[in-house]
C-alpha cells in the first residue's frame, strides 16, 4: 500500500517536472522568435 503511494507521488512529480519542463521550452522558443523579429526589422 505504502509503495504504492510512493510510486503514484513519483509520478507525479515527474508528470509535473515533465509539464515545467515544456513550458520552459515553449517560453524559450517564443523569446527567440520575437528576438528575431525585432532583429529583422533593425
Amino acid at each position: 500500500m505504502l509503495g504504492r503511494k510512493i510510486m503514484k507521488d513519483g509520478m507525479k512529480s515527474v508528470i509535473l517536472k515533465m509539464i515545467m519542463f515544456i513550458i520552459a521550452v515553449g517560453l524559450l522558443f517564443n523569446v527567440i522568435m520575437i528576438f528575431n523579429m525585432i532583429m529583422k526589422k533593425f
